[in-house]
């Protein structure tokens, strides 16, 4: 216990300046946004440290001698020692990028190593691809990314929180007051890395505004330069790889208020839809045109949910067996389900497109039941 006359040296903002810079992490889902909530493991167990959002509102004082106390408990340290790291606090601004993994295999909080590499792997080029184009836009930027380690020094991972999968990056920024000029001639004050991460953000929200391919056209004209260029798509295309109805949800938590830019969206969601977009982007960008093909084989799966029908085709190509799948309409679905029941082969002609680690047929036409034309 500590006498409560501290309490009025102590901000709202010092106090959870030091629970970000102590690996605290704020869930930002708490629907009642009068509170601030943070959470954190100790020993396996979580703890949980719940402060007013203003330093108006009258439990403020109160909550806050309560989470100095359970602090000192949880670090085994003097409250005024606690108060005094308050106090002091590092002139380091951390900002948190949070990336949620959201699919039937993540809901108990957990994920396969090897899903967990392809993610970490995704990360680190969705960083690096939006380090170097937010240094100079391009559409594609041929290359190796070693000579990047000062700059990523700046973004490590933090603890991961609870609910899905959640990875933290935690960034801190170099110098939150300097100018930048953007593309439109207008200016900005902030700091590099919250350039990088809204670079990111808001590349991803364009890509999810997105209704038809005239738009898309249009966004391609311009949207290196302010957003995605090939290698970020790719970058989060490696998701994909993970599940194929996986969603990824990417959210920040400033770490003040101060030179923040302008029109950044706090939370986005990126659906299975989305990743055939980006991987439009990333082919047009590399001006990659894709292959039209026939394929011959069985079908080995089908899936339906809402209204989204996919088949999955066995066949041969270039030699060698994959496994294509087909988004189709309604009337075709059924009669690929017919196929399907009775054993039957089929033909179609599509544009191959890779998708992560999937194989899709685009565009299709000619569907053919061997035994006779559809």
């Amino acid at each position: 216990m500590f006498d409560k006359k501290y309490l009025d040296l102590i901000s709202l903002d010092k106090f959870t300046n030091y629970l970000r810079l102590n690996n605290w992490t704020q869930n930002l889902d708490f629907p009642n946004k009068n509170l601030l909530v943070f959470d954190k493991l100790f020993d396996d167990i979580n703890f949980t440290i719940v402060i007013p959002s203003k330093e108006t509102f009258k439990d403020f004082k109160i909550r806050l001698y309560d989470s100095i106390n359970m602090l000192s408990d949880l670090e085994e340290n003097d409250s005024i020692n606690i108060i005094n790291k308050i106090l002091e606090g590092k002139s380091i601004v951390k900002d948190i990028f949070s990336i949620r993994l959201i699919s039937d295999n993540t809901s108990n909080g957990t994920i396969s190593l090897d899903n967990a590499n392809n993610a970490i792997y995704g990360i680190k080029r969705l960083i690096s691809s939006a380090i170097l184009n937010e240094e100079n836009p391009q559409p594609y930027i041929k290359g190796s990314t070693k000579e990047l380690s000062d700059s990523l020094n700046h973004y490590v991972l933090g603890q991961t929180s609870i609910g899905s999968y959640i990875f933290n990056i935690e960034i801190e920024n170099s110098d939150c007051e300097q100018v930048f000029v953007n593309n439109d001639g207008t200016y900005v004050i902030t700091s590099k890395e919250r350039r990088v991460i809204s670079r990111i953000q808001n590349g991803i929200n364009d890509v999810i505004n997105i209704k038809n391919d005239l738009e898309l056209k249009n966004m391609l004209k311009t949207e290196y330069k302010k957003g995605l260029n090939a290698n970020m798509c790719d970058a989060l295309l490696q998701f994909n790889d993970i599940n194929e109805n996986l969603k990824v949800e990417t959210s920040i938590i400033w770490g003040n208020d101060e030179f923040i830019p302008d029109n950044v969206p706090q939370k986005i969601t990126l659906h299975p839809k989305d990743f055939f977009t980006l991987s439009d982007i990333s082919s047009k960008y590399k001006e990659v045109k894709p292959e039209v093909t026939k394929i011959v084989g069985n079908i080995i799966n089908l899936y339906h949910s809402g209204n989204e029908r996919i088949i999955t085709i066995k066949a041969k190509y270039n030699s060698k067996y994959r496994n294509f799948r087909i988004i189709m309409n309604n009337n075709d679905y059924l009669i690929a389900c017919n196929a399907h029941t009775y054993e039957k082969q089929i033909s179609i002609t599509g544009e191959i497109q890779k998708i992560g680690k999937f194989t899709y047929l685009n565009n299709y036409s000619n569907l053919i039941i061997l035994d006779g034309i559809i």
